[in-house]
Parts: C-alpha cells; sequence; structure tokens
C-alpha cells in the first residue's frame, strides 16, 4: 500500500481570463488517489454556483511524474472521471460536459524528481459566451460532441476510454446500446482521414493465477477491439488507419475490484491515437 501524504493540502482557485470570460477552477488531489476527499468536495460544492452560470465545461486530469506513463494516463483520467462525476450528481446536463480527459503526467524540463502538489489536479474549464474572436483555421470543439472532443484534443499516444461500448457476457458482440458509440466513432474516422488509432481491449474478474483465466481473458479483450475495427472496415474506413489490441486484465484500473463499478471501469476498450 502506498504511503500517504497527509500533509498535502486540497486546494482550489479561479483564474479568469479577461479575453475569453472564461473561468478555471483547480482541483488538487492527494497522491495516487483518484477520489475528491470530504474537503475536495466542500470546495467544488462551493465553486460549483459559479461553474453553473458558464456555457459549457471541459473537465481535464493531471498526475505527476511519480508513476510510469500508463498508471498516470489512466490516473489523471480517473481524477477527471471522479470531478466529471460530482457535476453530473448536481444535475449538470452531459451535453454541457464537452471534454473529460486525463493528460496524464506534467512534463518538468529540468528533469526534477521532487513531486510537485500542483501537478496532482483537475482543471473544470469553463466558457461564458462572448464576442467570437476570430481564428482562421481553427475550429471552435466546444461544440463537438464529447467523443470527438475528447479525440481532437488527444496527444499522439494519447488514449480515450470509448464509454457506452459494452458486450454481451463473454463474447465479442456488442450489446445494443453501444450502437450510438459504434456510430460515433465511425463519423470521427470518416470525417478525419488521417487520424488512425489502435483499439485496446480490457476485460475485469481474472484470477491471475489461474492460466487459463489469464489465456481466455487476453483473446476475449483482443476479439472485442477486434469487433469494433470490423465494424468500421465494413462501413468503408481503412484496414490500415486500424489496429487492435488486447491485453486481459494486464493493465486495469482497479488492481483488486470490490465491486461492480469498479469491474465495469476495467471492461473497456480505449482508443489509442497513433496519428493525426
Amino acid at each position: 500500500m502506498r504511503k500517504r501524504y497527509t500533509y498535502l493540502v486540497v486546494a482550489c482557485l479561479w483564474a479568469v481570463s479577461a479575453s475569453a470570460q472564461s473561468d478555471t477552477l483547480k482541483v488538487y488531489f492527494d497522491t495516487d488517489d483518484p477520489f475528491l476527499n470530504s474537503k475536495a468536495t466542500k470546495l467544488l460544492q462551493a465553486g460549483y454556483a459559479r461553474i453553473d452560470t458558464l456555457g459549457n465545461i471541459m473537465i481535464i486530469g493531471y498526475a505527476d511524474e511519480r508513476g510510469g506513463e500508463y498508471y498516470n494516463d489512466m490516473l489523471s483520467m480517473r481524477r477527471a472521471q471522479s470531478v466529471a462525476a460530482f457535476f453530473r450528481e448536481k444535475g449538470v446536463p452531459r451535453s454541457r460536459i464537452k471534454l473529460v480527459y486525463g493528460k496524464g503526467a506534467v512534463s518538468r524540463k529540468d528533469g526534477n524528481a521532487q513531486v510537485y502538489t500542483s501537478d496532482r489536479r483537475v482543471d473544470v474549464v469553463g466558457a461564458r459566451p462572448g464576442p467570437k474572436a476570430s481564428h482562421p483555421g481553427r475550429s471552435d470543439t466546444l461544440g463537438m460532441p464529447a467523443l470527438e472532443q475528447m479525440i481532437v484534443a488527444a496527444p499522439v499516444d494519447g488514449r480515450i476510454v470509448l464509454d457506452n461500448m459494452n458486450f454481451h457476457l463473454s463474447t465479442a458482440a456488442p450489446v445494443k446500446a453501444s450502437e450510438p458509440t459504434l456510430n460515433e466513432l465511425y463519423r470521427i474516422m470518416k470525417q478525419y482521414p488521417k487520424l488512425v488509432i489502435k483499439l485496446e481491449g480490457h476485460v475485469c474478474c481474472v484470477d491471475p493465477s489461474d492460466p487459463s483465466q489469464v489465456d481466455g481473458a487476453k483473446m476475449l479483450s483482443t476479439r472485442r477491439a477486434i469487433a469494433i475495427a470490423e465494424f468500421l472496415v465494413k462501413r468503408g474506413i481503412e484496414s490500415k488507419r486500424i489496429q487492435t489490441a488486447g491485453y486481459g486484465k494486464t493493465r486495469p484500473l482497479y488492481a483488486e475490484e470490490t465491486n461492480e463499478a469498479e469491474r465495469r471501469a476495467n471492461r473497456r476498450v480505449e482508443v489509442r491515437i497513433l496519428a493525426k
């Protein structure tokens, strides 16, 4: 169990941009913790009234450099998801939350191994309607659907979890409720012809001491990634733009699943951006 750093404080501040009438709420987390503690929740509640007066919001998570790349990517995403869950519980419509994304570790150019408290945070960025600035060649990403927004914002090698992408039990057959996600991914691939992706499947509920379960999990997760790729290719997306991989339960978000929410989080398909 990782050592807890009790001296860390959770803080919240507002930075107002004079040019765009935008507000940024910064929420800080404890080391290795993706969840809001009671103090952070109170600070979000205090800032909620102001956020609620804004239009669309983006929720962007970060981590420090303590862990590996994959761990930090997932930790920053889970922090962003925790804040998004807070706003949804407050009644903020999903349509207003235009981006929920984890950017991973904040890179320190000096290579200093010191742990930076300010890097363990989530930025909630909102914008009031204001004078529309002219930016030739730049699109207004805030008007995009959530998945498109995340893919456009993601860097090369960034990962996005496909929300609402579920399969029938122990099969690679998507459930009917996943069709909107599949159709949206197809639309994005068609709209952005330079986009190259890797579909990465993950599952839950595997006993690592049982080789048959480990092998079966890897096979199932691979088949699920392939099923999505086949859906896209059958609709005209070039196969050379899509790679697939299955990792079983070797890259879980929760090493020890204690409830259905954690199991659901572990059984997922991620889109890794290979080229844009």
